[in-house]
């Protein structure tokens, strides 16, 4: 698009005086050199004419051949000056949009091909660039209208309907993307590429089951080709189909995608599937291979975490901060693990850092609900807890978090109602029935407190402290057996001294 733009044909302005007609002969000069590719020796020559005869043409001869070297800060100088020289055209607009898209300057890009396409309405790549910049500098609905008239005249652009479907994502209409993906492919069924952009687009925005579909559709087309099959193995892994995507890596090699990608994702399935061990491998060879790549060390981080190694996943988080010191997801990681390691204050710096570029993220306002439990402070954490839910009231998480904060501050019934709240939005969340147990306990229902302890035994029979609660509640029944049986696992757990990963569910567990 920079080339095209650029590299047009252009009209030369007849001089007056000797020396301007010396401007007028480097400039012919620099015309044969830019037609023939020579775009420095074009720069060298009209930045001489501009000398003799600084005028508007030959500020935007030179700026043209400035941008057509890579060099976009002078361009748009010079730009700009022919513009208040008096060329305000709408090539010279356009032209100075890409130059200010090429310097990741989106903002500014979007009122000059505002002014390009007021001057030439029709003009679809104006139109186009208009609406990519808006939709890159998050102004997604504003792009719309003009990526919907691009795919009306030109229904089998790829690149049209690949931007359009982005848009619709991102303004929150999934329905109209996902129902557009199917029109694109209809429309276009041999295209591969578009398929695989698709897919990508579907699993950016969490729509697995679609990503899922055009891949294995992709994977048709090009059975050679392992990228589509990394990338179904990503989306399996992200949809919690761990055997799938290990099952879809099956014939990969390692040599396959980016470095180390092969060997993360197969890492990563399995530190989700629990297999610590069998993970490290993987995830130390990724790392490696690639050992800036942000991703893979935030995995290893993990790992070690699971392993118990707190040291060395604070080593491994500090590499990633230094390469990334601004990721939200990397100093999240950093202040969980400092929270599992007991140091609160570290772990409050990192979540405000958080909080700083990511505001309304309600797991880290979670995270900094469990610093206040740790701290005590039972009304802060209250306080949080409420604003997390407040983000997100489908977190079940959160609701058992607010409802600690609230048994822990003597409000047994408060908590309760929060508890409940938990299980209705998740019935196979462990941890509210152990805290529902554990409130009800205190509160002298028995009964229905082993009726909730001994269903999150049934979720996770490897948490000592339920049945430690058990075993007071059997006895309070008067049932000595299952008292006696409750203190014999209670105690073969508390002598197995296994470790637990961190997380907020486990360090909720712990309070």
């Amino acid at each position: 698009m920079l080339l095209g733009a650029f590299a047009a044909a252009f009209l030369l302005l007849p001089g007056s005086a000797a020396g301007v007609q010396s401007a007028s002969g480097l400039v012919q000069r620099g015309l044969q050199a830019f037609n023939q590719g020579d775009y420095s020796q074009a720069r060298r020559l009209f930045s001489e004419a501009v000398k003799l005869d600084p005028s508007a043409a030959n500020f935007n001869y030179l700026a043209k051949a400035e941008a057509l070297t890579g060099d976009m800060a002078p361009a748009i100088v010079h730009f700009q000056h022919s513009l208040r020289l008096g060329n305000d055209s709408a090539d010279l607009r356009y032209n100075l949009g890409i130059a200010f898209v090429k310097q990741n300057q989106i903002a500014k890009a979007v009122p000059e091909f505002s002014a390009a396409l007021l001057k030439r309405p029709q003009w679809a790549q104006a139109k186009f660039s208009l609406a990519r910049a808006l939709l890159d500098s998050g102004r997604a609905q504003e792009s719309l209208p003009y990526f919907e008239q691009l795919r009306k005249a030109s229904p089998n652009s790829p690149e049209i309907w690949a931007n359009l479907v982005r848009a619709q994502f991102e303004v929150g209409d999934s329905a109209q993307a996902l129902k557009n993906i199917d029109n694109a492919t209809s429309a276009l069924p041999d295209d591969s590429s578009l398929a695989l952009i698709m897919a990508q687009l579907a699993y950016g925005h969490e729509q697995y089951q679609k990503a899922r579909y055009l891949l294995e559709n992709v994977m048709e087309l090009r059975p050679n080709d392992n990228s589509p099959k990394l990338l179904l193995a990503e989306v399996s892994m992200a949809s919690g189909q761990n055997v799938e995507a290990l099952a879809v890596l099956k014939n990969v090699p390692n040599t396959a995608g980016s470095p180390g990608q092969v060997d993360y994702i197969k890492g990563r399935v399995l530190l989700l599937s629990g297999k610590t061990a069998e993970a490290s491998p993987f995830l130390s060879a990724a790392v490696a291979a690639a050992p800036s790549n942000v991703d893979y060390l935030l995995a290893k981080s993990e790992m070690e975490l699971a392993e118990g190694s707190d040291q060395g996943a604070l080593a491994t988080l500090s590499k990633a901060h230094k390469i990334r010191p601004r990721s939200a997801h990397v100093l999240y990681q950093l202040a969980l693990t400092y929270v599992y390691m007991q140091r609160y204050e570290e772990a409050k710096t990192a979540c405000k850092q958080v909080v700083l570029l990511k505001p309304k993220v309600a797991m880290v306002h979670g995270l900094m609900g469990i610093i206040d439990l740790n701290q005590k402070d039972f009304a802060a954490a209250e306080a949080t807890f409420r604003q997390a839910i407040a983000l997100e009231q489908s977190s079940a998480t959160s609701h058992v978090g607010l409802s600690v904060a609230l048994f822990k501050d003597g409000k047994a019934a408060e908590a309760r109602e929060e508890l409940d709240r938990a299980i209705a939005l998740d019935p196979r969340m462990a941890l509210a029935y152990f805290w529902r147990g554990r409130v009800l306990s205190s509160q002298g229902q028995n009964k229905a407190a082993i009726s909730d302890l001994e269903t999150f035994t049934a979720l996770d029979p490897d948490f000592a402290g339920a049945y430690q609660l058990l075993q007071q509640a059997y006895r309070a029944e008067g049932d000595a057996q299952k008292a006696s049986s409750a203190q014999s696992k209670y105690a073969a757990l508390k002598a197995r001294k296994t470790v637990s990963a961190a997380s907020l569910e486990q360090i909720l567990l712990d309070q």
